[in-house]
C-alpha cells in the first residue's frame, strides 16, 4: 500500500509539475509602432504573471522613456528552447527549459480578453510602475471644473493606406446590412482594420453618449490625432455633436511642441477616454485610471459607410457628480 502511494505521488507530481525552467519574453518588429510594442510587452508580462514564471525584457523604440527599460531584467536565454506562444500552448506542461515568445497578435486562452487583466490589482500596479515615464513630460493643463475627455482619433500616418469610409452620415442607427466587399481590402486602411480607423461619426456618437452618461455636465474634450489638420477635424466633431456644454481643444490651439510620448501620458490623466482599436490608446487605457472608457469592438460596412455597431463601455463607477468645493468632478458610489 505504501509503495502504491509512493508511485502515485510521483505520478501526481510529474503530471502537475510547473514549468520551473520556463520564461517569457516578447518580440516586435524594427518598425513597430510604440502602442503595438506596449501591448505586446503587457501581454508577455501577463503570461509571466499568470503562470508565475520569469519575464525577460526586450528593448524597443522609445522604451528608454519608460521605467521598464531599466527596472526589468533583459532577455538572456542561453541554451533555452524558444517557442512561439499560440492558442493551444500549454505553458504549465512543458518539461524542458523553454523561452516562450509573445508577439502582437498572440492569442491564448489566458489572454483572449485583454482588458480583463485590469481587474487584477497587483498586476495593474506593476504595469503602472513599469510604464511610468523617466523623461520630462510636457503636461497639458486640464480644467478642474469640467469632466475631461480624451478622444484619440487615427486617420493614418506614415505608411498607412488612405481611408475609404464616408466620415459623417445620418440614418445609421437602424438595422445593419452586411455588404462588405473584399475588393478594397488592400487599398484602404479602414477596410483592413475597421475598428482601428473608425469614421468621424463614431466619435460624434460616443461624445453624445458620454454626455448623456454624465447628465450633460460641462465637459472638456481634447482631440488627440495624427491628422495633419486637427482644427478641421475638431470643427467637424464639434458641429456634429452640437452640444453647448462641451468645450473643445486640440494641439492646433497650442503653440508648444508635443510628442506622442507626451500624448500617451497626458491622455492617461483625463477623466474619460474615447478611443479606436489602436494599440497606443489601448495601452493608455491600461495605464490610466479613466472613469469611463469607450471603444469599438465590431464594425460592418453598408455601401461606403463604416458602421461601428458594437461599442464597449468600461466604467469604474456608477455615478459621476460634480463636487463644488474643489470644482472637480469626483466619483460617488451608487446608492
Amino acid at each position: 500500500m505504501i509503495r502504491f502511494l509512493f508511485f502515485f505521488l510521483l505520478f501526481y507530481i510529474e503530471v502537475n509539475a510547473t514549468c520551473n525552467n520556463c520564461s517569457v519574453t516578447f518580440a516586435v518588429g524594427s518598425g513597430s509602432r510604440f502602442g503595438d510594442c506596449l501591448v505586446t510587452y503587457i501581454k508577455a508580462k501577463w503570461i509571466a504573471h499568470y503562470y508565475n514564471i520569469p519575464f525577460f525584457f526586450q528593448p524597443f523604440a522609445y522604451s528608454n522613456r519608460l521605467a521598464a527599460h531599466s527596472l526589468e531584467k533583459w532577455a538572456s536565454f542561453n541554451k533555452k528552447q524558444k517557442k512561439k506562444l499560440d492558442f493551444y500552448t500549454d505553458v504549465s506542461s512543458q518539461k524542458q527549459p523553454t523561452a516562450f515568445i509573445v508577439h502582437l497578435h498572440t492569442k491564448m486562452k489566458d489572454i483572449d480578453v485583454f482588458e480583463r487583466i485590469v481587474h487584477d490589482k497587483s498586476f495593474g500596479a506593476e504595469v503602472k510602475k513599469m510604464l511610468a515615464p523617466v523623461v520630462p513630460i510636457n503636461w497639458l493643463k486640464l480644467p478642474s471644473d469640467k469632466i475631461t475627455v480624451a478622444v484619440h482619433i487615427r486617420k493614418g500616418s506614415g505608411g498607412d493606406m488612405p481611408l475609404y469610409s464616408q466620415q459623417e452620415y445620418e440614418g445609421h442607427q437602424g438595422s445593419v446590412i452586411y455588404t462588405e466587399k473584399l475588393l478594397y481590402r488592400k487599398a484602404y486602411s479602414d477596410k483592413k482594420w475597421p475598428i482601428k480607423f473608425p469614421p468621424n461619426q463614431f466619435y460624434i456618437d460616443q461624445i453624445k453618449k458620454l454626455a448623456e452618461l454624465c447628465d450633460y455636465k460641462p465637459m472638456y474634450v481634447y482631440i488627440f490625432t495624427d491628422y495633419a489638420y486637427p482644427e478641421v477635424l475638431l470643427k467637424k466633431i464639434s458641429d456634429g455633436v452640437g452640444l453647448p456644454t462641451i468645450e473643445y481643444d486640440s494641439h492646433a490651439k497650442h503653440t508648444y511642441s508635443t510628442t506622442f510620448i507626451d500624448d500617451f501620458y497626458t491622455m492617461a490623466r483625463f477623466d474619460c477616454l474615447i478611443r479606436p482599436g489602436s494599440g497606443f490608446s489601448r495601452a493608455c487605457q491600461l495605464y490610466g485610471d479613466h472613469w469611463i472608457s469607450m471603444y469599438p469592438t465590431k464594425a460592418t460596412w453598408k455601401e461606403n459607410r463604416l458602421i461601428i455597431d458594437t461599442v464597449e463601455i468600461v466604467r469604474t463607477t456608477d455615478t459621476i457628480k460634480k463636487k463644488s468645493q474643489k470644482k472637480r468632478c469626483i466619483l460617488l458610489p451608487k446608492k
